[in-house]
């Protein structure tokens, strides 16, 4: 593995095209290719799903972007240390796993609390599958994770809760169950139901929508990518999704109404130790403050 095939699979990753990021890096097409097969026969995973119309990245790659991103940084750090060995720049990094890229501005918030007493502080954030944000963290590679207290049963790690959310209906306005403060689940049948695929859900949702599949006809079942797309859809008038609170977006257009049958989540940081992480501490506290959820 070189600084070469990592900044060439960052550049197809950020393109998602081989010819562009073959014209970005001045090389040719093949070469770009050679570079991604071989990083990936040391890897011994794909990183990218191919085809002649499009690429993606793959669970593997999504979860190699990050360390991906590191190994560059480090690189270009040390370079540019060795240059001018008389400046030495104390960083203090903070790696943040998040429950979807919706929480990201609430994060980022948290984050920037910390820039008076910490100017040099780099927040990273990552957002992929919770069973390869929960492995980052056992590895050592993500401070903490932000995430409901359901998502992980690992006793190595230690959770603090933030808040309880409720689940709640989201409806646009001028839907008959938006004209209500709550709702229940029999409220919901009969209606086209917008479910999140990808993003790993807790256990209260996944059943709900388990159930959902099994009884709604597929015309009136629609698939999105991620929490963004679910809103959006519902907001255009395709059907409504059940979320928890906490994940759900603000659209003026948009309901969130309180499903009153569904029990509460309890939602929280998991880390493995605070101890001589002063750093650490003092972010968990910013997110912990009430006005962040308000």
């Amino acid at each position: 593995m070189n600084t070469e095939q990592i900044e060439c699979f960052l550049t197809v990753s950020d393109t998602l095209s081989f010819a562009v990021a073959a014209e970005m890096l001045n090389i040719t097409q093949p070469a770009v290719t050679h570079r991604i097969n071989a990083l990936e026969a040391e890897l011994n995973v794909k990183l990218f799903k191919r085809t002649t119309r499009n690429v993606e990245l793959t669970r593997e790659g999504m979860a190699f972007m990050n360390d991906a991103r590191k190994i560059m940084e480090t690189a270009k750090g040390a370079v540019k240390r060795l240059s001018n060995p008389e400046v030495e720049e104390i960083i203090e990094e903070l790696r943040i796993g998040g429950q979807g890229l919706v929480l990201l501005p609430r994060l980022a918030k948290a984050a920037g609390k910390l820039l008076e007493s910490h100017p040099n502080l780099h927040p990273r954030f990552t957002s992929i599958p919770h069973k390869a944000l929960f492995k980052m963290l056992e590895d050592e590679k993500l401070d903490c994770i932000v995430s409901f207290s359901q998502m992980s049963k690992n006793r190595d790690l230690q959770y603090r809760e933030i808040m309880q959310t409720d689940f709640v209906c989201i409806c646009p306005n001028g839907h008959r169950i938006a004209e209500n403060t709550t709702c229940f689940s029999k409220d919901m049948m009969g209606e086209r139901l917008i479910l999140t695929a990808p993003l790993a859900m807790p256990e209260n949702v996944e059943d709900f929508y388990s159930h959902a599949v099994a009884t709604i006809p597929l015309k009136k079942l629609y698939i999105s990518d991620n929490i963004e797309e679910t809103c959006a859809l519902v907001g255009a008038g395709f059907g409504i999704s059940v979320l928890p609170r906490v994940l759900a977006m603000e659209f003026d257009n948009l309901r969130a109404v309180r499903i009153s049958d569904c029990e509460s989540l309890s939602f929280g940081v998991f880390y493995k130790s605070i101890k001589g992480n002063r750093l650490l501490k003092e972010y968990i506290s910013a997110v912990r403050d009430e006005a962040l959820w308000t």
